[in-house]
């Protein structure tokens, strides 16, 4: 073989091996169901299960009779909910779950407290999570969108003299935020909870390569320009902290002083940045996603707070 052919069919096997790590690298990040990720999701997740079932909260969340709710985002894809209702209510909360996961999995625990405050819950899953249509997740680009149209569908169901409240955690959280700063939120949202949302995408994959002392170049241009094809957006398009600057309503930010995913200091630079009234509550202890369950006195008693100041109802125990 000639030289040239040489370094042809080597140039040409190198470019089908890193297409081949990219295209490995985007499924196993933004795919509904990619094998390694969820395989490590699952690790220990038996006693966990096990631990979670003796929690009253998780007790009484599934003794819940849950109404199911489907509606098509503006992409075609059929979307769905679970309704929680609460009696004579108007107050309706939007939970949006995190990556890899679905509504009812990350607010069993707070649906409970949630519920008691007089809050209608719908348990959202987002795209290409749960019962929802969807290839690809979007770390807060499409959902975001989709919390809008979530808004919009419960006015359009129970008129738009309800009140909502969104409530999200950590890609939920990211989402919700876009959706503050979007400026499509309707009149009748009035406050966000926000549980350890990240400040950009692009900034917490380098965060975590930066844990491992991978370089985030090339890998990262790779990934990003991949995802661009496969989904129709790019990571730097997923700011949440731009978002905040434009927030059109409150926001209280919770944040676990012991997050290893999503680092603290994201949470203090979104409230930092935050245009509209906004409050951060770091929970000591608390990993990513754990806050509530380990704190929710404290926890509670600041949506509660938050709640009586900015909730727009006639009845204060709502």
């Amino acid at each position: 073989m000639k030289a040239s052919a040489k370094v042809f069919a080597g140039v040409s096997g190198a470019a089908l091996a890193f297409r081949g790590f990219q295209r490995l690298v985007c499924y196993e990040i933004f795919a509904r169901d990619a094998g390694l990720l969820r395989a490590n999701m699952d690790r220990g997740g038996a006693a966990r299960q096990e631990r979670m079932l003796k929690d009253p909260h998780v007790q009484w969340f599934n003794a819940q009779e849950r109404q199911d709710v489907w509606r098509e985002n503006l992409r075609g894809q059929r979307l769905h909910a679970s309704m929680i209702p609460a009696e004579g209510s108007r107050v309706y909360c939007i939970c949006a779950h995190g990556y890899r996961s679905n509504g009812s999995r990350d607010f069993r625990e707070q649906a409970q407290f949630l519920n008691e405050m007089g809050w209608n819950i719908l348990l959202v899953d987002h795209q290409a999570c749960g019962e929802s249509e969807g290839r690809y997740m979007s770390f807060g680009y499409y959902e975001s969108l989709d919390l809008v149209g979530w808004c919009d569908y419960l006015n359009e169901t129970y008129g738009s003299d309800i009140r909502i409240v969104l409530f999200g955690i950590s890609m939920g959280a990211a989402s919700t935020l876009m959706a503050v700063g979007s400026g499509r939120l309707p009149e009748n949202c009035d406050f966000a909870i926000s549980d350890c949302a990240y400040a950009g995408v692009e900034e917490l994959f380098r965060y975590h390569l930066r844990q491992y002392h991978v370089p985030a170049q090339p890998l990262l241009y790779a990934v990003d320009w991949r995802n661009a094809h496969l989904a129709g957006y790019r990571l730097g398009e997923v700011k949440p902290i731009e978002a905040v600057r434009n927030a059109s309503i409150p926001v209280i930010f919770f944040h676990g002083e012991r997050d290893g995913v999503v680092p603290p200091q994201m949470g203090q630079a979104l409230c930092d940045a935050c245009k509209s009234e906004s409050e951060l509550h770091i929970i000591a202890g608390a990993g990513h996603t754990t806050s509530y369950p380990k704190d929710c006195e404290t926890y509670e008693a600041a949506v509660r707070a938050f709640a009586q100041k900015h909730l727009q109802t006639a009845n204060p125990d709502q």
